[in-house]
């Protein structure tokens, strides 16, 4: 029998989000946070991830406030217990800025994903797939902040090395 933080009962979260019942899954995931919680602790990387996976739900299923929530409690616990170039942690903190602008906090947003930019190159590379991806962002909110111009000279600085690394 599958256990609440089993391989598993991952996969069955994974699976009711493919099909679109966010609700079921966002109840499986916090009974797998639950189980990592009391076998783990609430500092164990395995942990973490699950609330991560929970924050994301919880946007997924509908209240984007309480992820932006959880997320903004997650972060500096994340960046203490993993440090903050662990790819987790930049991933929550991605996710945080993509929520706090989606929130209708544009230039928030761009100064989030800016810092969380200068981590991901320092660890990636300026090149790496990841690290480009992550350098398109602060693009997109700057155009929501309110310069679209600046955004459009920021994606065609980009898009020569998009070009480069990934080809035409």
């Amino acid at each position: 029998m599958e256990t609440p933080a089993s391989y598993g009962t991952v996969k069955i979260v994974t699976y009711l989000r493919a099909i679109g019942n966010n609700t079921a899954a966002l109840i499986l995931q916090r009974q797998i946070l639950d189980a990592c919680e009391a076998d783990l602790g609430v500092e164990d990387p395995r942990t973490l991830t699950a609330h991560a996976s929970l924050a994301t739900l919880t946007g997924e299923a509908g209240d984007p406030a309480a992820a932006l929530g959880r997320f903004a409690e997650l972060v500096p616990v994340m960046k203490r217990v993993l440090g903050e170039e662990h790819l987790a942690a930049l991933s929550a903190r991605s996710n945080l800025a993509r929520l706090t602008g989606d929130m209708g906090d544009p230039a928030a947003a761009l100064g989030q994903y800016a810092a969380e930019l200068l981590v991901r190159v320092r660890v990636l590379g300026a090149e790496h797939p990841a690290a480009l991806t992550a350098r398109s962002n602060p693009a997109h909110w700057t155009g929501e902040a309110g310069n679209p111009a600046a955004a459009r000279d920021q994606y065609a600085a980009l898009l020569p090395v998009w070009e480069r690394v990934s080809g035409a």
